[in-house]
């Protein structure tokens, strides 16, 4: 479409003719709009998500050999990406870049539970610190982490509504046993009066654990309930 807006339009509109009408009404659609706006620079094929799709699905999506077309940012650190693929921009043009745009966002719940390190050495060992945040108005609830090495799904279901997002089969919890367990330190307690707390667990040299991921999340609440559950956490053991 670039290059025929640079043609006369006598001479555009012959090359128009000349093509098949798959191929020349969207060319047509895009010359309608000036060259310099969104419209001039699209793809009439753009790579089309569900609503819920996950980052790493799109990146899937975008990489599959059949899609004619694939999206890149710029490495010239300017606000614009560029769009390559066969005859992207019209015939013979194969990548356009679209600038001047404006990047929206906004702002989740942030997180109340976070932990370090991400990776574990399984030869050597090493300690997960977890630091739980639940802000002022939680302050002097009880709570305690849960983990599982199996998996997050299909999770746990409360009869409050919450929903705990770990495999029931493989949660277990450290500190509500009658022994205590030395290698966790702060699994159960009372958050302090800024609502935070820290715990950590401390994971021995066995290199068999290697490739597995560790989950957390925590529960907290007034005593006796618990009416929130956390954001989930992940240490990848290598």
């Amino acid at each position: 479409a670039d290059l025929l807006a640079e043609l006369p339009d006598a001479e555009s509109s012959v090359l128009l003719e000349l093509m098949e009408p798959e191929e020349s009404e969207p060319v047509r659609r895009l010359l309608a709009y000036s060259s310099d706006t969104a419209g001039g620079l699209m793809t009439p094929e753009p790579v089309i998500l569900r609503h819920d799709a996950t980052v790493a699905e799109a990146l899937a999506r975008i990489r599959n050999p059949d899609i004619p077309h694939r999206i890149a940012g710029a490495s010239n650190g300017r606000n614009s990406v560029i769009v390559q693929g066969t005859n992207v921009g019209g015939p013979g043009v194969n990548q356009i870049e679209i600038t001047e745009f404006t990047i929206m966002g906004k702002h989740g719940p942030a997180p109340t539970l976070t932990s370090s390190p991400r990776m574990i050495d399984t030869g050597t060992g090493g300690v997960q610190t977890l630091q739980l945040d639940g802000g002022p108005a939680r302050a002097g609830d009880f709570y305690f982490l849960a983990a599982s090495l199996l998996n997050t799904a299909p999770g746990i279901d409360l009869p409050n509504g919450l929903h705990v997002p770990l495999a029931p089969e493989g949660i277990f919890v450290f500190g509500l046993q009658a022994e205590p367990a030395p290698f966790a330190m702060g699994y159960v307690g009372l958050l302090d009066g800024n609502g935070r707390a820290t715990a950590q667990l401390s994971i021995p040299s066995y290199p068999e654990m290697a490739g597995l991921n560790l989950y957390h999340v925590f529960l907290s609440g007034p005593p006796g309930s618990f009416d929130h559950v956390s954001n989930i956490t992940t240490v990848s053991l290598h």
